[in-house]
């Protein structure tokens, strides 16, 4: 962990056309002219700088005075930077919001167009008419925002960017209701355009920049929290139950935001009852949850994390997994620091994984000011691994008010990213922890930057022979397994064993799982596949480790086996995604999945020399295992050969039991 600077409500983003490059948002230095509201890395958070804005520059484009709420950023496919939320506007009645934008890895800012005026038109969600932000009795004061940009490079909505953000809206003459507004632009900035207002009885959005995600395929998921089907007159979703509880519920567009599926509902169990809903997606078909919950079945009146995952789009979810480790007694760890209680997750498109981090109270020794940060991961959202510490020397103040009480002066969220680089897999958490003292004109925090990093992955490949009862093969005098070849009159008349098992034993040796495989094996010359045609119907999978059929599960589809005629024959196995294969899941660290190839003697009724005897037959895979599925993210290959013996005899022999007549005799003269 390292200090950054004065801190506050705090993000982090990566560069994804450099890793290197990474943003955190928080407090706002004046310095002249500059106003530094981002500190900038680009040596992977080693050292920080703070980029800036020219304050006369804003002064330029608004008159009537600003401030910078809630900052959120993030990063297009370009490497451009956004932050926001900048509001300005001399009354209530007259407020507008920017963004900024920076188009050099985030040292320099300039403001883009407004996205959002008082004067705004927004379609009401599920309603089919507009309606325009209004002022509440409490207040116009816009919370919660989020910054999200399309960074998928092969998204065909690449380079959007999206916000959310907290606004009340006009719904009839008399009525100025809350909700969340949802803004795009599909131009960087310049212009805004098919904004969408959900009511707060609609959905509730109550997780910042997690409660929006983009997948690589361009679609835009929000998440949150809709209001009970019992207190609706219409229920947001004909599969939500009737409850008591509040339902967590996600929404699609596949058009780049333009519009909005029916909801679904992820989280619909009478039992639960929910605080605050975030999610990340791999696809339009593949969502991932995590929210804090009392979960009255698991932890009653307790609040704690949970997570599910649908890969059907949403139509039916994974049993509920939990995050935060289960101790007796078993009491609520995720804390507040003055606003929502403070966790948040993000999901690695390059790896796959999920990372979780929260601010967690476990160490304070009964201090409701002090916290530490912890984290955990998971590759599927159904197991999780163990809670780490992140903050080994914490607790830390998290709030600067008095023992055992924190209120008003701590922060809204804290942020979680993740970075790829080959050998580089790291993981990013801000969170604003420590008293600062930093005079009246800056946060009384600092702000925490922790960087995880995972090893990459790696898999290993063994091979060995087998008989067809799965006996290994015998050995010669070398050590060497070995089969028997029978000749007559010089011709192959019969081998020992008649079929020989080629085995192929991939195993993740790393501490990642692997998503996707792909092995592809050059067989024996001289063996071909039996049966012969088609070839990969003498090829069988299975999922385990060791080679007793009785404990495998084999997972053979003949659409991902391919074979080769010829000599040698190539058998290529390709399993694009494991978790939609029989196994249900990626391959783990020390799971392996097993490839058989039947072999027969493709010299049978040929002739031979007993002198061109023995001969070494050498098998050969390379084995290729991904991070994501369909072939993506981090690859590791490694590549194996083995070999057999063939010995031979001749029938008839008398050195050989139950040869009675000789059939064949060779004469040998020593000089």
């Amino acid at each position: 962990m390292t200090t950054i600077g004065f801190g506050g409500e705090t993000t982090v983003a990566v560069n994804p056309t450099n890793p290197s490059n990474i943003i955190v948002t928080g407090t706002g230095v004046f310095d002249g002219d500059h106003y530094g509201f981002v500190h900038v890395s680009l040596d992977g958070g080693l050292t920080w700088r703070l980029g800036n804005a020219s304050v006369s520059y804003i002064g330029s484009v608004i008159h009537d005075g600003w401030a910078f709420y809630d900052p959120v950023g993030t990063f297009d496919s370009n490497g451009d930077a956004y932050i926001g939320t900048l509001q300005t506007g001399a009354t209530e009645y007259s407020l507008v919001n920017y963004l900024f934008k920076s188009t050099d890895g985030g040292s320099s800012f300039l403001l883009t167009s407004p996205f959002l005026k008082m004067n705004e038109s927004l379609v009401f969600y599920n309603n089919n008419r507009m309606v325009h932000p209004c002022v509440p009795n409490r207040g116009a004061f816009r919370d919660f925002p989020a910054v999200i940009a399309d960074s998928h490079p092969m998204s065909p909505y690449r380079d959007n960017v999206y916000v959310l953000v907290r606004i009340p809206a006009q719904v009839d003459p008399v009525t100025c209701a809350w909700g969340v507004a949802f803004e795009r632009s599909t131009d960087g900035g310049e212009s805004w355009g098919s904004g969408t207002w959900f009511a707060e009885t609609q959905i509730s959005f109550l997780s910042g920049d997690r409660g929006m995600a983009v997948a690589p395929d361009g679609s835009v998921l929000l998440a949150g929290i809709g209001g009970s089907c019992l207190f609706l007159i219409n229920c947001l979703s004909r599969s939500c139950l009737t409850t008591e509880n509040n339902v967590g519920i996600v929404l699609e567009s596949i058009d780049g935001g333009a519009s909005f599926s029916q909801p679904v509902c992820a989280v619909d169990d009478p039992r639960i009852d929910l605080n605050s809903v975030e999610v990340a997606a791999t696809s339009a078909n593949t969502f991932y949850i995590v929210y804090l919950g009392d979960n009255e079945t698991l932890a009653p009146n307790i609040l704690h994390l949970y997570s599910e995952v649908s890969h059907d789009g949403g139509h039916t979810w994974s049993p509920i997994a939990r995050v935060d480790d289960v101790t007796s007694p078993d009491y609520q760890r995720v804390v507040s620091a003055g606003g929502p209680s403070m966790w948040d997750f993000s999901l690695s498109q390059q790896t796959g994984r999920l990372d979780l981090a929260w601010l967690d109270d476990r160490n304070n020794g009964g201090d409701a000011t002090l916290s530490d940060i912890y984290y955990s991961y998971s590759y599927d959202a159904m197991s999780w691994a163990a809670n780490i510490r992140a903050t080994p020397d914490g607790p830390y103040y998290m709030c600067t008010q008095s023992i055992n009480f924190c209120v008003n002066n701590g922060n809204d969220f804290m942020w979680i990213a993740n970075s790829f680089t080959p050998g580089s897999d790291k993981a990013y958490i801000v969170a604003s922890l420590g008293r600062a003292d930093c005079g009246p004109l800056c946060s009384a925090l600092l702000t925490r930057f922790v960087t995880v990093t995972f090893p990459s992955p790696s898999i290993g490949t063994s091979m060995f022979f087998a008989d067809p009862s799965l006996s290994p093969l015998s050995l010669d005098d070398n050590g060497d397994p070995m089969v028997s070849v029978s000749l007559s009159r010089g011709v192959v008349v019969s081998t020992s064993p008649r079929l020989v098992l080629a085995w192929v034993n991939a195993t993740n040796t790393g501490s990642v799982p692997l998503e996707s495989l792909m092995l592809n094996e050059t067989l024996p010359v001289d063996w071909t596949t039996s049966p012969r045609m088609p070839a990969r119907a003498a090829v069988h999978i299975y999922y385990g480790g060791n080679t007793s059929q009785s404990t495998k599960l084999e997972i053979t589809r003949p659409s991902t086996v391919t074979g080769s005629t010829g000599d040698p024959e190539t058998v290529t196995l390709t399993i694009s995604n494991l978790t939609a294969s029989r196994v249900g899941h990626p391959l783990m660290p020390g799971q392996s999945i097993l490839v058989s190839v039947t072999l027969s003697y493709g010299l049978m009724g040929t002739s031979q020399t007993l002198l061109s005897y023995p001969r070494n037959y050498t098998d050969v895979a390379t084995t290729i295992g991904w991070t994501q599925p369909y072939y993506t993210g981090t690859l590791a290959p490694t590549s194996r050969s083995s070999f057999f013996t063939a010995q031979a005899r001749v029938l008839g022999d008398p050195a050989t039991p139950g040869n009675a007549v000789v059939s064949g005799v060779q004469r040998y003269t020593a000089a």
